[in-house]
């Protein structure tokens, strides 16, 4: 009986290391910021809230967690937030440009634009050099005057996705 205690104390030993290790390393890995639609990202935490480059921030993680908030986009676009399949090709269309980029770690501002949309509104598109771990891009996010969403665009050298708010 006792040497089946000593074996069962033996290979129980090594497990009980194991787990407390993993459960360590857990724990360290949670003191990093990982987008999620849940926990407020680092980059919106560098801005005032409520201002255009945290808005601006805010949906670039949005755009990296299929977060999307459609009614964010006032009236417009007309059948997007009707329409799922609609919905879900436009979520993951920014998702597949995004995701190999990684986890963003700056924003910079280059510039704004101001003009009036096809459909009326007026608008300003604020243009982002984003700096992620696996690379940089371009990110364009506009408000309209009556404070929603106007749209976004996501550059890359090889590929982009856009899109504007309608009706």
């Amino acid at each position: 009986m006792k040497r089946n205690r000593r074996i069962l104390n033996v290979r129980l030993l090594p497990l009980l290391l194991l787990i407390i290790s993993c459960s360590s390393r857990q724990n360290s890995l949670s003191a990093f910021v990982t987008p999620s639609p849940t926990i407020a990202p680092a980059l919106v935490r560098h801005y005032q809230r409520g201002s255009v480059p945290a808005r601006a921030a805010e949906w670039l993680y949005r755009c990296i967690n299929g977060d999307w908030d459609w009614s964010q986009f006032g009236g417009g676009p007309k059948d997007a937030p009707a329409n799922p399949v609609v919905r879900n090709n436009l979520v993951l269309a920014a998702q597949k440009i995004l995701k190999p980029y990684g986890i963003p770690k700056s924003m910079r501002f280059v510039d704004k634009r101001s003009y009036v949309s096809n459909d009326g509104h007026n608008r300003t598109a604020y243009r982002y050099r984003v700096t992620f771990t696996h690379g940089i891009l371009i990110f364009i996010f506009a408000e309209d005057t009556d404070g929603n969403v106007g749209g976004m665009l996501i550059s890359t050298k090889d590929s982009g996705f856009t899109f504007w708010r309608s009706g």
